[in-house]
């Protein structure tokens, strides 16, 4: 399996193109997904699915343009994001942004569960807080936090269905149990651990077990 980031768009969202054996899984395609697309295509890697980490404008404007290409792409949300996805006018008009052509979620998540989409085994973990339907994924290890957790700091929690407790308390009962070297992928920005976070990140002080010093 490969990890390959491709940051875009005017918030420079972290989409991810997962592979292996010639498949593909896609997590979060941001505004600006032609590099994605060109990438999967020069390598004849065909993408077997999307997956959302929350239902934000700038982690889904993306999903129009691989649905167009790619016809049929299974493509999964959480089913506590269906509110969010549907005001999605309101948010481009708060960020200035267009608003995405049409695209379809062919497949809601309810609840925690693991989910299989081509070769990929995906474990869906409720990480709410940031907004309603957010989700971290753990693949094989690794963790794909969407914009619940960044290296050295938190997301938002000033947009609607932000919740600042409720954001932290999903930190730690979700991501801070995995091993301290186990890899975080942030929605923006620059990878980090849970070991780091557990030790660096300020939002996090108080929460302290198994730290390894850096």
């Amino acid at each position: 399996m490969e990890i390959f980031v491709l940051p875009n768009g005017p918030f420079s969202v972290n989409t991810y193109c997962i592979t292996e054996n010639n498949k593909a899984l896609i997590i979060d395609p941001g505004s600006e997904s032609l590099p994605a697309a060109d990438f999967l295509r020069n390598d004849n890697i065909t993408p077997a699915g999307i997956i959302i980490t929350h239902p934000h404008i700038d982690h889904v404007q993306g999903i129009p343009f691989f649905q167009k290409i790619f016809t049929g792409l299974p493509t999964y949300l959480s089913a506590d994001g269906k509110d969010a996805l549907n005001d999605i006018a309101s948010q481009a008009r708060l960020f200035g942004l267009p608003l995405p052509d049409a695209f379809i979620i062919t497949d809601y998540i309810n609840g925690e569960t693991t989910i299989e989409i081509g070769p990929f085994s995906i474990q869906c973990l409720a990480t709410p807080g940031h907004c309603d339907g957010s989700l971290t994924f753990n693949i094989r290890g690794a963790l794909f936090s969407g914009d619940t957790l960044f290296r050295g700091t938190i997301g938002r929690t000033d947009l609607s269905g932000g919740d600042h407790a409720l954001l932290i308390q999903s930190i730690q009962s979700r991501i801070m149990t995995f091993d301290d070297d186990t890899p975080v992928y942030p929605g923006h920005g620059d990878k980090t651990t849970v070991g780091y976070e557990r030790k660096r990140n300020p939002f996090l002080q108080g929460f302290q077990m198994n730290i390894n010093e850096y």
